[in-house]
């Protein structure tokens, strides 16, 4: 990889490390990883988030529109966010030799 690469890499990693400090901090969460693009949730969650973001920040307006409803207390059932294990394979190339 090229060095420029490998600085814009590194400046992306710096800025999502930021964002997911603000959100545990802003939310009182403890998560590891926000832009995971993985996310698992009821019918019921996902019918009832109101999201307005139409690109990859949709990622964190999924998280705090959840944490937002956890607490809320007119909410009747609490959605937690918690984390789970992901495995990350290397994608195929499809070339050969």
């Amino acid at each position: 990889m090229g060095a420029r690469i490998v600085h814009f890499i590194s400046i992306i990693n710096f800025a999502n490390r930021v964002i997911l400090f603000l959100f545990n901090l802003d939310s009182s969460q403890t998560l590891t990883d926000i832009e995971t693009c993985y996310k698992m949730m009821t019918r019921e969650v996902a019918r009832s988030l109101r999201l307005t973001v139409n690109d990859f920040g949709i990622e964190v307006e999924m998280s705090a529109e959840i944490a937002r409803q956890r607490c809320c207390a007119s909410m009747r059932s609490a959605s937690a966010i918690t984390a789970g294990p992901t495995r990350k394979a290397r994608r195929s190339t499809g070339r050969t030799g």
